[in-house]
């Protein structure tokens, strides 16, 4: 009877070791699942941030061409302002001598000639600016 009873004993551990091993089979395989999870998010997450890095990248150009065509047309304004305080003047500059001279027939030609610099002037500041 004694070794039915050890018989016996040795089958319940062979079970119970069978079940131990069953569970840690189970284990070892949502570990392996878990790890490769984490591997996945480690790798999205590394990822994300080299988008992040890149978007920043490009910002900071934008931001660069932004200042040069703000300079750009500032700078296009001040010419155009310049422009036109140097007609302003020529155009005084004529009146004055205009009247002082009133029947010189190359008055009315340079008269002509400043009504055109004056609206290419003018055209090309828009031009300029769109």
């Amino acid at each position: 009877m004694m070794k039915k009873m050890t018989s016996s004993g040795k089958n319940n551990d062979k079970a119970k070791d069978s079940i131990v091993n069953l569970k840690q089979q189970k284990l070892d395989e949502q570990l392996e699942v878990a790890t490769e999870k984490a591997q996945q998010a480690v790798e999205s997450e590394q990822s994300a941030e080299q988008q992040i890095q890149e978007a920043s990248l490009r910002e900071q150009e934008l931001n660069k061409l932004v200042h040069i065509a703000y300079q750009r047309q500032q700078a296009a304004q001040l010419h155009t302002k310049l422009a036109n305080q140097a007609a302003s003047q020529l155009q005084n500059d004529f009146l004055i001598y205009s009247q002082k001279n009133h029947h010189h027939p190359v008055l009315r030609i340079v008269d002509q000639e400043y009504g055109q610099l004056r609206n290419r002037s003018n055209e090309a500041e828009l031009e300029y600016i769109r």
